[in-house]
């Protein structure tokens, strides 16, 4: 059989198979269960402090019998699926979610008052196990292993930087990670070869100074104490440390100017600067084909330069990593509003086609790996 015409198939079956995922927030519901119904009420919460997401992310893996790890950056789960050899082949989703007090009037409305998933982690996790069930189900004729990474701390917090540092990804050979987009369409994904998303860094500025005219009328009082801030951005590495650079130049140059003083403050040991991501041009091809075949190619979209940051560029920097972003615009339940809204509201038909596409990305990795260690 030709491996495209094969892959359309298995593409075919793990979509049908994952059609009735639903979200981690309305998950207690589906099952019927007062217990998880507490946690799941409990659920949203901040960088670091996942614990009752974890507990629940490992409920549903040891349910599937899912061997994992954990904790991983403490609070976090890496589960382990197929041969135990290489190749290794990582699906990652963060987990965490926003101090944001959630403004959208529906039946699960967040219970945790002051903290929302409004940037759709949420439904990251539950595409995630979406697809642990169905790579689990077809664990026995995996042609390598898949590492599935429930990651905390996305938020501000570098929750990637530090699950590397653990050691958890030391045998990995490339990663694949999925970002909720209200920007595209449901049933559309979208990427880029090389940078896509935007390195971020953080500054504040304090100066010390007075100023003083001579005459009332003109008088110009100021402070003697100014504190500003702001963040910087930009597509490589090297433009990041030059921006840096410039920053502290301008800043300390223009106080001395008006005869006072500026001190710059990068903020690195409170808030890490996050590193550009830029996609393997390879693993971006093999995954924009496998979108292709699931999606058609008309919903396969080519991905402008996004100035948001994300830790998943860390990942970038270690293996050939590919990030992509998966549509959740949906005109009748007004689901384009941005992430990091109050406003913002998730279109459940993106899960089982995230959990498909995470899934079959794995799966069509593996065969073409053995290819080229065959030719």
């Amino acid at each position: 059989m030709d491996m495209m015409l094969r892959l359309r198939i298995v593409l075919i079956v793990l979509l049908c198979a994952s059609a009735k995922l639903t979200s981690i927030e309305t998950l207690a519901t589906v099952k019927g269960s007062d217990q998880l119904s507490e946690v799941t009420q409990e659920l949203l919460e901040s960088a670091k402090e996942e614990v009752k997401t974890s507990q629940l992310i490992r409920s549903e893996l040891d349910s599937l019998g899912v061997e994992y790890s954990w904790p991983i950056a403490k609070t976090g789960v890496v589960a382990s699926i197929g041969s135990g050899v290489y190749p290794c082949f990582a699906l990652r989703a963060d987990i965490d979610a926003l101090p944001i007090q959630e403004l959208v009037e529906w039946e699960h409305k967040s219970k945790n008052k002051g903290k929302m998933h409004a940037c759709g982690h949420d439904a990251h996790a539950t595409m995630l196990l979406g697809a642990a069930k169905l790579l689990h189900d077809r664990r026995h004729k995996l042609k390598g292993t898949v590492k599935l990474v429930f990651q905390p701390a996305e938020e501000g917090k570098a929750g990637a930087y530090h699950v590397l540092k653990e050691g958890a990804f030391e045998n990995v050979q490339a990663i694949l990670g999925l970002h909720v987009s209200p920007n595209l369409p449901t049933g559309t994904i979208a990427s880029r070869p090389g940078p896509m998303l935007a390195s971020s860094g953080r500054f504040i500025v304090l100066t010390v100074g007075f100023v003083e005219s001579n005459h009332a009328r003109n008088t110009i009082l100021s402070p003697e104490v100014v504190r500003f801030g702001g963040t910087f951005r930009s597509f490589t590495s090297e433009e990041q440390s030059y921006i840096q650079k410039r920053i502290k130049e301008i800043v300390e140059k223009q106080a001395e100017v008006h005869q006072c003083t500026a001190r710059v403050d990068f903020m690195e040991d409170k808030m890490m600067p996050y590193p550009p991501t830029i996609n393997d041009e390879t693993l971006y091809e093999h995954a924009k084909r496998v979108g292709e075949t699931l999606l058609g190619k008309h919903n396969v979209k080519f991905s402008p330069l996004i100035m948001a940051a994300e830790d998943f560029s860390f990942y970038t920097q270690k293996m050939a990593a590919s990030f992509f972003v998966i549509g959740i615009y949906n005109e009748t339940l007004k689901s384009g509003i941005e992430t990091h809204s109050p406003h913002f509201v998730i279109d459940e038909e993106v899960l089982p086609i995230g959990a498909a596409f995470h899934a079959a990305v794995a799966i069509s990795y593996f065969d073409s790996q053995l290819s080229l260690i065959h030719e």
